[in-house]
């Protein structure tokens, strides 16, 4: 089962990067085409921010898989072993209200995104804005994982601050 976790990140990953590469090259070519030659290409400006949606989306999946989102842990340092715990225990249950809070929002929104294309592309933005889905989902399955794990005791005390420290 770890197996197909990982190719699953990995995919993730790989998608992130082809993002990445065809938002540079469609931007250093539109670049190229007006200020060379006084002209460009129209769609790329709006297919580069749909990628740079993508790769929002899919890195913060990626982030919470590794635990490397912002954090400031001012207070919780301050605090006891089983208080830094409980601190933890209940930032993931309200990251994981808050996804399940994303995922009902654009499920209430789907209709409206499936009939809307894109204004240049016509591309299907359901198509742009569906990986939501795959993001609030990916990430509220995260959440509930770390949950059960710090209720079975599993979770090292490392984890609960997830700020780099300098030594």
């Amino acid at each position: 089962m770890q197996w197909l976790i990982n190719l699953f990140f990995k995919a993730l990953e790989a998608v992130m990067v082809l993002c990445m590469v065809c938002m540079m090259i469609m931007v250093f070519g539109n670049v190229i085409m007006r200020y060379g030659f006084h002209s460009g290409f129209p769609i790329s400006d709006e297919l580069s921010r749909f990628c740079f949606f993508w790769v929002i989306f899919l890195g913060a999946i990626v982030a919470s898989r590794n635990q490397k989102h912002l954090s400031v842990d001012t207070v919780q340092v301050l605090l006891p072993k089983s208080s830094r715990k409980v601190c933890w225990g209940v930032s993931q249950l309200l990251v994981f209200v808050c996804c399940v809070l994303m995922f009902y929002g654009f499920w209430m929104q789907h209709d409206i995104f499936a009939d809307d294309p894109a204004p240049v592309s016509e591309i299907p933005l359901l198509m742009v804005y569906g990986v939501i889905y795959l993001s609030s989902a990916s990430m509220a399955i995260i959440c509930l994982n770390n949950i059960v794990r710090l209720l079975m005791g599993r979770v090292d005390e490392a984890e609960y601050s997830m700020a780099v420290r300098n030594k």
